[in-house]
């Protein structure tokens, strides 16, 4: 290149350096302009908007939906049209028989709006010790009587209280659904108990949860039960018992949230008691029937309250009018109830009408007089700059915003309250469950050494003592076993171990945990301790003598016959056991009397799935246990008794002991066929429940150490939390967490890493790495629940798919759901049969070794 070509280049490389640097000067310049220039616009559009626009503005932006102070489950408006479409398909027969149970009239029930600005103004006039609402100074009673005319229905017969009963039954939304499928070809017994559960969930004791207790469907199966109750007075209770429960909440300022029951006959109440309405059909019987025509009343908040405020004397009615001495008749009421006592509100406005009027004009006088502030305000507003008005009304219309939201945020705060309290609920039940469980388990090893100088009435009052003091722990922390894979308790000899199929797991199976060390018995200690066993080392006297053939064949208290009550017990001052020589302890009347029977026959929804030999094992079984205690299948920590197989049946939710029984098939079939099934761990819920409750305990992860984890592949970890049921499965080989949730839901992994935690703190020796650190994948694709309650079967099916060996395909399972009654009963049955099986072990162990005692005694 040349000088002059070189010149050049470096000429036209230095204009075109300036030619882009005023360019882009001028385009920074341009950005910078059009920018202010819509600033300026943004501001001005602004300013006008608000300056000529305020008022619009603030009435449209700021006017927020309405709230209920109230709310209720109980929509009689659908239960109407479902009973419309009903009416099709009833046949004369139920007709005649639905008269005859005195619920026909309820086919009619008026749709009426839920009016529950109305509601809330007679629960603020609700008096808690009178039983009776108080408008006006005026108490007007709330009794069986008036519910009785009202609704019909006679107030006679036995009265329960059933909402202290877990609750577990089908949802009241699903009875809605079986309602429409039913049609002519319907048989007589199955429409008659379907509208009856539908009548009782949906209009009598609509709930919150939308769940129908256990009692009510029982009642609902049986035609004498329902007909033997006083349904005027439990209508009447459950009212009573939630008006109170709303008086308590307004006291306290709470929210009020939801209510539960027959709300809608409260509504008929204030139309008969408040002479403002006019019946439309005067004449008409029972007394609900007279406003068909009046279901379009409906008052806001506002008129609400002006109403009740502005009531008059003459327009209120102490006692329903007109109700003859036939129509109390009809329905075993009183008459006398309805006879209208002196009343005293005209003795009160007759003392205030003798008042001097000249006391009265001052009262007014002194009520339209303005304070010094006010005026003193007012004076400086008017010398000080004129406020703008549209300013005032925008402050105005925030302070609703306010109200508004604050009232909103008191609603939802309600609603968990409730939701809080609901669970409350349950758990108390849990407990009263366990608690029982634990002193039934207690009551089924009354075994003690004979050489005890303690009389059999002092053991069980410290048995009771005991129980007492324990009553608040959940029981069984001092089990042998996480979960009862295998029966570890040490046997005699090892010939009658591997006889009962207690070898020492496989490798490829889950491992069990070593035995807990036995304690001595003392006479401090409880003689149904469960560690006290004939195969201990330090034996009585009087077990020692006996020939090794006997002690070779008396079985520990694991191993005896589950189905054992302490009704089978009989007391005598020398009674011993044949083949132990020890005494038998009798059971004081106090267990005896926690004991609640159970039904004998039952219908549960996977009843038609299946074979009729199963169906007949199942009911023979039901009557067989005839009280709810009653132990029906016991291995280890696991204890189910007749109160868990109707839990799975009537389609409630599982607890950890339905969870572990699963968990102890899945491992059997895991044993019977390896092949198939890959080595896993299983880690029992209640190892988590335990920490919870601040007592932790190492004995459910005992069977876990180094060597086994390095020859498993999984960890199979159920978890309970918020009453729904989740499965992790740690996947070791690949070192990640695989979370099965039939109701996916983000928030549910939350707690999984609290349980990852835990479980690393407790075994942190034992793993190589540090499993905190793995990632957490929900399993998508699943089979997942359309209901509430099935979360714990879905958790049991995984755990079974998840252990095999072959790659899962979800989607040949999404009909899980339509399937469960068929799991459900199938579980039950399986555990039914797994406890009649132990139990003729047991009796042919006995005979055996009564058998070689009697020919060594030839």
């Amino acid at each position: 290149m040349t000088g002059y070509e070189l010149r050049f280049h470096c000429a036209i490389t230095a204009l075109s350096l300036r030619y882009y640097y005023a360019i882009t000067a001028l385009l920074l310049r341009f950005y910078c302009a059009f920018t202010a220039l819509l600033l300026r616009f943004y501001c001005a559009f602004t300013a006008l908007l608000l300056r000529f626009t305020e008022i619009k503005f603030c009435s449209i932006c700021l006017q927020m939906p309405y709230y209920r102070p109230v709310t209720s489950r109980c929509y009689v408006s659908t239960f109407r049209a479902i009973c419309d479409s009903f009416r099709e398909v009833l046949s004369v027969e139920v007709e005649n028989t639905l008269r005859t149970l005195h619920i026909h009239q309820f086919l009619f029930f008026p749709a009426f709006q839920q009016n529950m600005p109305l509601m809330y103004e007679l629960l603020k006039c609700w008096d808690s010790t009178e039983e009776g609402f108080k408008i006006k100074d005026q108490l007007l009673k709330f009794s069986t009587d008036e519910v009785a005319i009202l609704t019909g229905l006679p107030n006679t017969g036995a009265e329960i209280i059933w909402h202290n009963e877990p609750l577990g039954g089908v949802m009241s939304t699903e009875l809605k659904t079986e309602m429409t499928q039913l049609s002519r070809s319907t048989d007589d017994a199955t429409v008659l108990k379907t509208f009856i559960s539908f009548v009782l969930s949906n209009l009598f004791f609509p709930l919150n949860s939308l769940k129908t207790p256990r009692r009510l469907v029982s009642i609902a199966s049986s035609l004498e039960e329902f007909s033997s109750i006083n349904w005027a007075w439990t209508l009447r209770e459950f009212l009573v018992n939630e008006f109170n429960r709303m008086a308590t909440k307004l006291a306290t300022e709470k929210p009020l949230g939801y209510i539960n029951g027959f709300l809608p006959l409260l509504l008929v109440w204030f139309l008969e008691h408040i002479n403002v309405n006019t019946p439309t059909y005067p004449d008409s019987r029972p007394r609900f029937l007279r406003w068909e025509g009046n279901t379009s009343i409906f008052y806001n908040s506002e008129k609400a309250a002006n109403l009740v405020a502005t009531l008059k004397e003459k327009q209120i009615l102490y006692v329903i009018d007109g109700v003859s001495a036939v129509e109390a008749e009809l329905v075993h009421a009183d008459i006398t109830s309805f006879q209208p006592p002196p009343s005293p509100l005209k003795q009160k406005s007759h003392e205030q009408s003798e008042l001097p009027p000249a006391k009265k004009r001052r009262v007014k006088a002194s009520q339209k007089q303005k304070s010094p502030d006010e005026t003193k305000v007012e004076f400086q507003a008017a010398e000080g700059f004129a406020q703008p008005e549209w300013l005032s009304l925008l402050e105005k219309r925030m302070n609703n915003l306010i109200d508004t939201v604050s009232r909103k945020i008191k609603e939802e705060i309600g609603d968990r309250l409730d939701k809080i309290e609901d669970n409350l609920h349950r758990v108390e039940a849990k407990v009263d469950d366990l608690q029982t469980k634990f002193i039934n388990h207690c009551s089924e090893c009354p075994v003690r050494p004979a050489e005890s100088s303690s009389s059999s009435t002092e053991s069980v009052d410290q048995t009771l003592a005991g129980w007492k003091k324990k009553s608040k722990i959940i029981p069984n922390v001092d089990a042998e076993s996480p979960i009862p894979m295998d029966d570890q308790t040490p046997t005699p000899s090892d010939e009658e171990a591997t006889k009962l199929g207690d070898e020492s797991p496989p490798v490829s199976t889950m491992q069990s945990p070593p035995s807990s060390p036995k304690k001595e018995p003392t006479n401090e200690e409880s003689p149904s301790t469960k560690d006290q066993s004939p195969s201990t080392k330090d034996q009585s006297p009087s077990t020692k003598d006996q020939s090794p053939s006997t002690q070779q064949q008396s079985p520990s208290p694991k191993q005896q016959s589950p189905t054992t009550t302490c009704k089978e017990i009989v007391c005598t001052d020398e009674m011993q056991s044949p083949t132990t020589g020890m005494e038998i302890v009798c059971v004081s009347d106090t267990v005896k009397d926690l004991r609640r029977p159970a039904q004998t026959t039952m219908y549960y929804r996977g009843k038609e799935f299946l074979a009729q030999d199963m169906q007949l094992f199942i009911d023979d079984c039901l009557k067989k246990y005839a009280y709810l205690e009653d132990v029906v299948f016991s291995s280890g920590n696991i204890i189910l008794n007749r109160r868990d197989i109707d839990h799975i049946l009537l389609d409630d939710c599982l607890d950890n002991f339905h969870i572990d029984a699963y968990a102890f098939f899945v491992d059997r079939k895991a044993k019977a066929i390896p092949a198939i099934y890959q080595p896993y761990l299983y880690i029992s819920p209640m190892h988590r429940i335990l920490n919870d409750y601040k007592d932790p305990s190492d004995i459910y992860i005992k069977h876990i150490n180094k060597e086994t984890l390095r020859r498993t592949h999984l960890l199979i970890i159920p978890i309970i939390h918020n009453n729904h049921w989740t499965l992790l499965v740690g996947r070791l080989k690949e070192r990640v967490w695989k979370l099965y949730d039939s109701l996916p839901n983000p928030q549910h992994k939350d707690i999984c890493v609290t349980v990852i935690n835990d479980l690393f703190k407790d075994l942190n020796k034992c793993f190589d790495a540090d499993i905190t650190k793995w990632r957490i994948n929900i399993v998508r694709g699943t089979p997942t629940q359309s209901n509430s309650f099935d979360c714990g079967m879905f958790v049991c099916k995984y755990m079974d798919k998840v252990v095999g060996k072959d790659k899962v395909d979800w989607t040949e399972y999404k009909f899980w759901q339509s399937d469960m009654p068929r799991f459900r009963a199938e579980f039950a049955y399986q555990i039914l049969l797994e406890g009649e099986t132990v139990e003729l072990m047991h009796v042919k162990d006995r005979i055996e070794s009564a058998v070689k005692s009697h020919l060594k005694l030839m």
